[in-house]
């Protein structure tokens, strides 16, 4: 299996700070062992079948809650209208989200916490982007 990461930049102009490192991210596919190679500093666009074929993958895999780029485009339209694109169904209860939720409610923040440009301004835009995340990797019935 090739496992792709994404660069640090390409999370933070995505999705805002990324929760780990790129060393951190990098040192967990190294303990996986069902990765035999991984590709790091991939940008987060849309994945062509030009680049699937590059990487020498012949199938392109993500979970069940699927990304969209800037723009709109799904990240893996153009190898899913290819049919090489397998969902895998992901773990409930294991999400960034619900990381983050965690730290709030064990810290005891709230959004009013700090000054301007402080910590509680940063909380709050993670709070907007957990519930956001939560929304779109609800079912549909539940959002």
């Amino acid at each position: 299996m090739v496992a792709g990461i994404h660069s640090d930049e390409a999370i933070s102009n995505q999705k805002g700070p990324p929760m780990m490192s790129n060393d951190e991210r990098t040192a967990i596919l190294e303990a996986t062992k069902w990765v035999d190679e991984f590709v790091t500093q991939l940008p987060y666009t849309q994945i062509s079948v030009q680049m699937a074929d590059t990487l020498r993958v012949k199938w392109v895999c993500h979970g069940d809650d699927m990304p969209v780029c800037r723009g709109g485009h799904g990240m893996y339209s153009a190898v899913v209208e290819e049919k090489r694109f397998q969902v895998l169904k992901r773990t409930e209860g294991i999400s960034t989200t619900q990381i983050i939720s965690r730290i709030i409610q064990q810290q005891g923040w709230s959004q009013h916490q700090g000054e301007a440009g402080g910590a509680g301004e940063a909380l709050s835009s993670a709070l907007c982007t957990a519930q956001r995340l939560q929304q779109f990797a609800a079912p549909p019935g539940d959002r």
